[in-house]
């Protein structure tokens, strides 16, 4: 899989998710406010907060449309992991351009991700392996449905 920068005929920047020569996701973010807005392949739409959360503002959190938390970045020693309902999964970075991710129960990587960025902030890298690993699972969401009292 790869990250690419795309730019639209607007100036705006936006990412595109590649495997093999398939286009799977576009991403655009807006970095005012923390939006992140996805068109995967089958044509569903989302947007996503990725933002900085906590009393330090040193956690990166992916929340949904309704500011439900979807998963973190967290660092473990010096290892960082991203957490998805409840499941690690390890960020391997290989060079300056690619990355495994790794389940923590697995030994082979879920992929190996190329990140085929022009001038990428440390922000972005993380927020796109986030969505990655978000899609990757099949995008769970844990359904709660409400108690009714009868």
């Amino acid at each position: 899989m790869q990250w690419k920068t795309i730019t639209s005929n607007l100036g705006n920047t936006a990412f595109s998710l590649w495997s093999n020569g398939r286009k799977l996701l576009t991403l655009a973010y807006q970095s005012q406010s923390d939006r992140v807005y996805i068109e995967a392949e089958d044509g569903e739409k989302r947007h996503f907060k990725c933002r900085n959360k906590g009393l330090l503002k040193n956690r990166i959190v992916l929340e949904n449309e309704y500011g439900t938390n979807l998963g973190k970045l967290k660092k473990e020693g010096s290892r960082e992991f991203i957490l998805i309902d409840g499941k690690k999964y390890y960020l391997n970075f290989l060079n300056n351009k690619e990355v495994e991710i790794i389940a923590e129960d697995a030994q082979e990587p879920l992929t190996v991700c190329s990140l085929d960025l022009e001038n990428p902030t440390t922000e972005a890298k993380k927020g796109l392996l986030m969505v990655l690993c978000y899609y990757l699972l099949g995008h769970p969401q844990k359904s709660e449905q409400p108690a009714m009292a009868v």
